[in-house]
């Protein structure tokens, strides 16, 4: 049998993403996914422990945690859909986009939502960020725009840039264009900046937010769609009608306890942004280039010694230290890496290895 033949053709043209091995040796400094490197909070994790005793039944809590997102994000429950963050470009897709129908997106940016929407039959056009990573003028944007244009996507701050690559004066502009603009905010806390107050305004927003970075709760796949009551109805009609018990209960229970407990995130999140400060400083006294981030990752260069990001990748994996290959992300030129903020007791490894791959080579270029 050929299964080739049944498969839908939209599957043909869209390309595996790679994204490499995900299990480590807890020997290994993981750096390659942008996670919260501090640890839940005994609090978060009993409250995820008692949700144990109750998965042999089907999940109770979403109302409650729906609630306290309203009141966490100071919208309306009916504004409000929860959804993992990647499941919610899917749902967008499915919602929206038919055959032929078109979004924009800006490179370099998260590669899924652009999967999500070539899968639906419906095409992308990619408009190419300037080179501080910012988007080009409304005026040129709207350039691109065709009778078959549905959607405009941005993550602000990007991923894997790390920047805010659209002011919220932009967005609105974006908005005023009459098209669903989706804009990704799952780094949101650790700017404090967001297009939210868009929304009252505007009822063709869609902004996505998770539990994954800001919380720490990566493992539990959580996050949630805040848009205008008339986007939630359609958006839950793809969601709730197939998979009403999509999130589990202790995920539920985790971010609960997270919102229930914001005092500890707001404690790491310190944490991570001084962290942050302290390794920019450390990384660019060695001549790298370091990208200006709003997110718990940064965007480095190493062109400046000549190593290519897959050799260096390589180089710090001998350390047992595990960085993200960008090549995946469209955009980008062969000498960028992406790391995790690190705990800040493991900035000194982290350092001290990538001095050491800088020692082998030639001085810095000038």
């Amino acid at each position: 049998m050929n299964v080739f033949n049944l498969v839908r053709k939209a599957l043909y043209s869209v390309p595996e993403i790679k994204w490499g091995v995900s299990d480590y040796e807890n020997s290994f400094l993981v750096l390659k996914w942008g996670e919260n490197q501090y640890q839940p909070s005994r609090k978060l994790l009993t409250s995820i422990s008692k949700s144990l005793s109750t998965i042999n039944k089907y999940p109770t809590l979403q109302s409650t945690l729906k609630v306290k997102i309203a009141n966490y994000a100071q919208v309306d429950q009916s504004e409000c859909l929860l959804s993992g963050a990647d499941r919610a470009f899917r749902i967008i897709s499915e919602t929206f986009i038919e055959k032929d129908d078109e979004i924009i997106i800006f490179e370099p940016t998260f590669p899924i939502f652009e999967k999500c929407v070539l899968i639906m039959s419906g095409k992308v056009r990619k408009i190419p960020l300037d080179k501080s990573f910012k988007i080009p003028s409304v005026t040129k944007i709207s350039r691109s725009i065709t009778k078959r244009t549905k959607i405009i996507c941005l993550c602000n701050p990007n991923n894997p840039t790390g920047n805010f690559i659209a002011t919220t004066a932009q967005i609105e502009n974006l908005l005023k264009l009459d098209l669903i603009i989706v804009v990704d905010e799952v780094y949101f806390e650790f700017s404090n900046q967001t297009c939210l107050r868009l929304l009252k305004k505007y009822s063709n927003l869609i902004i996505i937010r998770s539990f994954s970075k800001t919380f720490g709760l990566a493992g539990l796949r959580v996050g949630y769609i805040l848009s205008s009551r008339e986007i939630i109805s359609y958006l839950s009609r793809v969601e709730l009608s197939i998979a009403p018990f999509d999130i589990p209960t202790p995920s539920l229970a985790g971010a609960i306890a997270a919102l229930d407990n914001i005092e500890i995130t707001k404690q790491n999140i310190k944490q991570i942004n001084r962290a942050k400060v302290n390794l920019t400083s450390k990384l660019k006294k060695m001549g790298l280039k370091v990208y200006t981030s709003a997110t718990s990752f940064l965007l480095i260069s190493t062109r400046s010694f000549g190593i290519k990001s897959k050799e260096f990748i390589q180089l710090m994996e001998n350390s047992k230290i595990i960085l993200k290959d960008v090549s995946i992300y469209s955009g980008l030129s062969e000498y960028e890496s992406y790391m995790a903020i690190p705990n800040k007791n493991d900035i000194p490894r982290l350092v001290n290895a990538i001095k050491k791959i800088i020692s082998t080579k030639t001085k810095p270029l000038h």
